[in-house]
């Protein structure tokens, strides 16, 4: 070849390289500009609620907020925190102490809740499915059956999961089982809380880890005359030779390339209200955990089954509540067990505050989740308290007590008898449980009694 034509060759083939280069930075400079530019534009500023000042009847109400705390015997006002906040007129009522760091105990399950339903939403709720892929010949699957379940703490029995199976006439099977579970750790309280608090013998099936959920199942077959027999060759290639712990995300993927083509055998769901029901009106502190891991997991589906350290409360505070104080709260866990969770009653009062702003929530939570005086289902933590009439219908709250540190703790919403709507919390450190009740009911009852017709 001529020189000349070399040397054009050459020059054409840089030119042609630059301007790819040249092409290649741009995207990214331009790519760059639109990320920002869209960060920029999607960032409203955050305005917090506006408030306005108390009028002559919340005025009244905080003299005799002020009465009642300092009437009620065998009580400390220096180891009391209370906030009251009139949700009708968007104003604070009273406040004692209400930014000191305390104890919140088992209101502690409000935050969890509120988190959740807004992460997941109210109508949110678990899957857990079997399925089955390859060949049914003569009573035998020659193929494998995959076991896809969500850490529901309702499922108690794989009962209905064995049945299924055997009622397409499987008696054996030949090939693999496979598990996908949401988690396949068990379930423990935090390492502050006392251990005893959230018993292995009384934790749901798929709380008890991933050895004792397979175990499960296995038996669950057995006791329907089905016998199983490992063949790789009949099993998930895509899952042969993968460690489940150490190439975590490829197992995951595997697993969910599994139910590709495969048969669903038996689908069952539960919704997430009904777990959150019996967490909040009779504190249910093994569904307070599994809820608050859900919801991590949940939000981050590559999780692998292992306990994450509660990210998803922690983004709902950044981006749900950025005007609430949360300097020095300290969250260890989803219900409240542990004695070195610190709250405030300003903050689980703001947490009210927020949850009436979102309908969507604050309609679940006053029609269902939240426990009420007098109320033959859903009085719960509340039985025994606040027995008058008066109170029917009008008060909805989450107790809370923690009786090795003297703890007592009530947090929610009163309807006056004005037609307000106040929002509450209030905590006791170092009192006699019976007494910080006495307390709290004293003050919703004068929470209720509020008229706007007063003199």
């Amino acid at each position: 070849m001529p020189k000349k034509k070399k040397r054009r060759l050459k020059k054409s083939v840089r030119r042609g390289c630059l301007g790819i280069l040249l092409t290649v930075l741009l995207f990214i400079l331009f790519s760059v500009y639109e990320c920002q530019r869209d960060r920029t534009e999607g960032e409203l500023p955050v305005v917090a609620p506006q408030e306005t000042q108390p009028d002559r009847t919340d005025s009244l109400l905080s003299l005799r907020l002020d009465e009642v705390l300092g009437r009620t015997p065998r009580t400390d006002s220096s180891k009391i925190s209370l906030y009251v906040y009139d949700l009708t007129r968007r104003c604070p009522v009273y406040a004692h102490r209400s930014t000191q760091l305390m104890t919140p105990a088992s209101c502690m399950k409000l935050l969890t809740a509120v988190c959740a339903l807004k992460r997941l939403g109210p109508d949110h709720q678990y899957d857990n499915n079997l399925y089955i892929k390859g060949t049914i010949s003569r009573g035998t699957l020659y193929g494998y059956v995959l076991v896809a379940m969500d850490d529901d703490p309702l499922t108690e029995t794989f009962e209905d999961f064995a049945l299924a199976l055997r009622q397409l006439g499987i008696e054996r099977i030949q090939g693999d089982i496979h598990f996908d579970l949401a988690r396949r750790d068990t379930l423990l309280p935090h390492p502050t809380a006392s251990f005893w608090d959230i018993p292995y013998q009384s934790l749901p099936l798929l709380m008890r880890g991933e050895r004792r959920v397979e175990l499960e199942f296995r038996e669950s077959l057995s006791a329907v005359g089905i016998q199983f027999s490992r063949n790789v060759l009949f099993g998930h290639k895509w899952l042969e030779g993968l460690d489940r712990v150490k190439q975590r995300q490829e197992y995951a993927l595997a697993l969910k390339n599994a139910r590709l083509g495969a048969r669903l055998v038996r689908k069952q769901t539960h919704l997430l209200r009904e777990v959150l029901a019996p967490m909040l009106i009779f504190s249910s502190n093994i569904k307070a955990e599994a809820v608050r891991y859900h919801t991590d997991h949940y939000t981050d589906r590559w999780g692998g089954g292992e306990a994450r350290n509660g990210h998803a409360v922690e983004t709902f505070l950044r981006e749900e509540m950025p005007w609430t104080q949360t300097v020095g709260l300290v969250i260890n866990d989803g219900s409240g067990l542990s004695p070195q969770n610190r709250l405030t009653a300003d903050f689980l009062t703001r947490l009210l505050i927020y949850t009436y702003d979102n309908p969507e929530i604050w309609n679940v939570m006053v029609d269902e989740l939240l426990a009420t005086p007098n109320d033959p289902v859903r009085q719960g933590s509340l039985t025994g308290r606040m027995t008058e009439p008066l109170f029917t219908g009008r008060v909805f709250g989450k107790t809370g007590t923690l009786t090795t540190v003297g703890v007592s703790s009530l947090s929610g919403y009163c309807l006056s008898d004005g037609g307000r709507w106040y929002a509450f919390s209030v905590i006791s450190e170092d009192t006699p449980v019976a007494e910080s009740r006495l307390l709290q009911d004293a003050l919703c009852k004068v929470l209720v009694l509020t008229r706007d017709d007063e003199p």
